[in-house]
């Protein structure tokens, strides 16, 4: 009973349900500079939101952990909100990467794409005008794995 108990909270954190959201406000005064993520390194936000300097916007909600194990392959861009960059997992889930200017030059060599990585960021749930609502990782690490 123990090990079901845990593996269905193990599972109830792990679902974007509860992941960060991208907040429906406005950035407020922010510094001049750029960070290694291409954005401001500080910007104030609304009371409840925090301002996430990866992405360059105003969140709400707890940060979820994200560890994952999967491919990393580029796919076309819709509408400018996606980043083109996906990892999919050997359990078939599909996470858009949000990546550093550091990690996205390293993938743009094309012998880095197909090979499998492990990842670990915070899942971000991001909604889109052209795009549904999809689970998003804010990489933090980017580790090839040798095949």
């Amino acid at each position: 009973m123990k090990n079901f108990l845990t593996l269905i909270f193990s599972g109830l954190l792990t679902h974007t349900a509860f992941a960060t959201t991208i907040a429906p406000v406005d950035v407020g005064m922010c510094t001049r500079d750029f960070n290694p993520w291409g954005h401001s390194s500080m910007c104030s936000c609304p009371h409840a939101t925090r301002y996430d300097l990866r992405i360059g916007r105003c969140v709400q909600g707890a940060p979820v952990e994200a560890n994952q194990l999967g491919v990393i392959s580029k796919e076309l861009a819709i509408g400018g909100e996606t980043s083109g960059a996906v990892l999919n997992t050997d359990e078939g889930q599909k996470f858009e990467l949000i990546l550093s200017r550091q990690a996205s030059a390293q993938l743009e060599d094309p012998q880095n794409l197909g090979q499998k990585y492990q990842i670990s960021g915070e899942i971000l749930e991001v909604e889109g005008l052209e795009t549904a609502t999809r689970p998003t990782i804010i990489v933090d690490a980017l580790v090839p794995v040798a095949q």
